[in-house]
């Protein structure tokens, strides 16, 4: 492969990568919206790693079977007692016979959202609701860190170092195409 055709997929990557970062970050946001105007914290440790009223929150998803029935435990954890499903039932006991605050009007892309931010603060890899991770990604993310961009640029793409902060950089560049002519 030339070299000038390299750079071109790299950049392309970066670029990808700042933007994918960038609509992760607004997603996480608006899940730390949320925990706190739904007082999440009233039982939920901040740091999502000590157990209050209720869990750590830290690798939530990987507890639950199914997704599903998690959100459902987070819209309203009474319909999951009253189907007696197994690990709702455990979690109900553990935790002195609390009932989780019901939230019946949280969307599916709210509870997403809060399980992004749950994760960006507990230090979890999988995006909520992302299902497998993107394949396109994971390679950025390889490129970024075998091509030692992080000498240059912030590996969360918030700050200047070196280099300039990647988020949004895909729409500071004026010449797109180059990266199509590969």
């Amino acid at each position: 492969m030339n070299k000038l055709l390299f750079l071109n997929r790299l950049i392309f990557t970066i670029l990808l990568l700042g933007f994918l970062n960038s609509a992760i970050s607004q997603t996480a946001d608006e899940g730390k919206e949320l925990f706190v105007s739904k007082a999440c914290a009233a039982c939920h440790d901040r740091s999502m790693t000590k157990t209050l009223i209720g869990p750590g929150l830290a690798g939530v998803e990987s507890r639950w079977e199914k997704k599903e029935d998690l959100y459902q435990w987070i819209r309203d954890s009474k319909k999951l007692l009253d189907a007696k499903h197994p690990y709702a039932t455990q979690l109900f006991e553990k935790f002195n016979k609390v009932q989780m605050t019901p939230n019946p009007a949280l969307t599916d892309k709210e509870i997403a959202s809060l399980l992004l931010y749950v994760n960006s603060v507990a230090g979890g890899g999988e995006i909520a609701g992302a299902g497998k991770a993107d394949p396109l990604a994971i390679k950025g993310k390889e490129l970024f860190q075998s091509k030692a961009c992080a000498a240059c640029h912030d590996i969360k793409f918030k700050a200047i170092l070196v280099g300039p902060v990647l988020t949004g950089v895909a729409d500071r560049w004026e010449n797109k195409k180059i990266f199509m002519n590969g």
